[in-house]
C-alpha cells in the first residue's frame, strides 16, 4: 500500500512538473509572440471609436493583421503585460502602425494614445486668401472654415480686428485626423499674441513714437517680411522705414501696393503706383491699415529692434542683396547700377 502511494505521489508530482513546464512553454510562446512583429508588408491605419472595449479592438486588430489572434492579444493585454488597466485605458483616435510594430507595442500605443499626427504649415509672407486656398486642400482637416477673405475671416473666428490678415502666426502646427481647421487656425491666432508681446516688449522708446502699439509693430512686421529675401538685412530695411516714419516720409515700399490691387497678375505698373488705396504707400503717409502678409518671429523683432543708422533708401541689387543709402542721389545712382542698366 504504501509502495503504491508512493508511486502515486510520484506520478502526481511528475503530472504537476510536466504541466509546470507545459505552461511554461506556452507562456514562454506567448511572451515571444506578444514581442514579435507580425510580418506585414506595409503600413496599416485603423481607427478606434470613442468607448471602443478591448474585445472590439482586438477584432479590429486582428482583421487588420496586425495581431495574429485577437484572444490572445485580449489575454496579454488584461492579465500578463506591465500596462496598468490596460482595458481601461485604450483611447480613441486614428493610429498607423508600422512593419516594425509587435503587438506590444501596439498595445502600449492605443493606450497611450500614441496617434497618427499630421502637419499643417502656416508659411511666412502669403496672404491670408493664399493660406485659406492651402487650408481647404489639405484632407485631413474637417473644413469647418468658410470664409475666403481676411476681412470674412476675422468674423468667423470672432478676432477683435477688422482683419485677420498678418495675425496668424507662421509655424507647422500637428493635429489629428479630422481635427478641425478653426481649430488649427485658432492656435496659429494664440501663438501670435505671445510673439507679438514678447516683440513688441524689447521695443525702446523711439521706436514707440511712431509705432504706438503692437499692431502697429504687426504692420511693419508684414512689411519687413515682404521687403527682405536676406535674415541679415531684416534689421537695416526696419531702420530705413523707421527713419521715413520719423520724418514724415512715405514709406514708398511695393509690397503695400500689391497687396492693394485686386487680382494683381504680378506686373507691378506706373499706373499702380500712382493709383490712390488705403494701402498705396506712394501716396499716403503712415503704415497701410493692417498687416500684408504673415510675419515670422524674424521680422517682429526686427520691427522692434531697428538697426541704428541713417538710411532712407534700399534697393534691390538682383542677386538677393539689398543696397542701402542714405541720400537721394546716392539711391538714384544704385537704381541706375542695379535696376536700370539690368533692364
Amino acid at each position: 500500500m504504501r509502495r503504491w502511494l508512493a508511486w502515486a505521489a510520484g506520478g502526481m508530482a511528475i503530472l504537476v512538473l510536466v504541466g509546470a513546464s507545459f505552461a511554461w512553454l506556452q507562456l514562454r510562446q506567448l511572451e515571444s509572440w506578444w514581442l514579435t512583429p507580425v510580418a506585414t508588408a506595409e503600413s496599416v491605419e485603423i481607427t478606434i471609436k470613442p468607448g471602443s472595449s478591448l474585445y472590439t479592438v482586438s477584432q479590429a486588430l486582428q482583421a487588420a493583421e496586425l495581431v495574429p489572434a485577437a484572444s490572445q492579444f485580449r489575454m496579454y493585454c488584461q492579465y500578463l503585460s506591465d500596462i496598468e488597466d490596460c482595458a481601461k485605458n485604450i483611447q480613441a483616435g486614428h493610429y498607423r502602425f508600422l512593419p516594425s510594430h509587435a503587438p506590444a507595442d501596439v498595445a502600449q500605443m492605443i493606450t497611450q494614445g500614441l496617434v497618427l499626427q499630421y502637419a499643417f504649415r502656416v508659411p511666412e509672407g502669403v496672404t491670408v486668401a493664399v493660406l485659406l486656398e492651402r487650408l481647404r486642400a489639405e484632407p485631413s482637416l474637417q473644413q469647418d472654415i468658410a470664409s475666403t477673405t481676411a476681412e470674412a475671416l476675422a468674423q468667423e473666428l470672432n478676432l477683435p480686428h477688422a482683419s485677420a490678415e498678418g495675425w496668424l502666426f507662421p509655424d507647422t502646427y500637428q493635429f489629428q485626423l479630422n481635427d478641425s481647421a478653426r481649430a488649427v487656425l485658432g492656435r496659429a491666432y494664440a501663438a501670435m499674441q505671445v510673439e507679438l508681446e514678447a516683440a513688441w516688449q524689447t521695443a525702446d522708446e523711439r521706436v514707440r513714437k511712431v509705432i504706438v502699439n503692437p499692431e502697429k509693430l504687426l504692420i511693419l512686421g508684414s512689411i519687413i517680411e515682404k521687403e527682405t529675401g536676406r535674415a541679415e538685412d531684416r534689421r537695416l530695411v526696419s531702420q530705413v522705414f523707421h527713419n521715413r516714419l520719423h520724418k514724415g516720409m512715405r514709406l514708398q515700399t511695393d509690397p503695400t501696393v500689391i497687396y492693394g490691387v485686386p487680382e494683381f497678375d504680378g506686373n507691378l505698373t506706373r499706373k499702380h503706383l500712382q493709383t490712390d488705396t488705403p494701402y498705396n504707400s506712394y501716396t499716403r503717409h503712415g503704415l497701410p491699415p493692417t498687416p500684408i502678409s504673415t510675419v515670422s518671429a524674424a521680422s517682429l523683432v526686427a520691427a522692434a529692434q531697428p538697426e541704428a543708422g541713417s538710411f532712407l533708401y534700399f534697393v534691390a541689387r538682383g542677386d538677393g542683396t539689398t543696397q542701402f543709402s542714405e541720400t537721394l542721389s546716392q539711391h538714384n545712382q544704385a537704381v541706375r547700377q542695379y535696376q536700370l542698366r539690368s533692364r
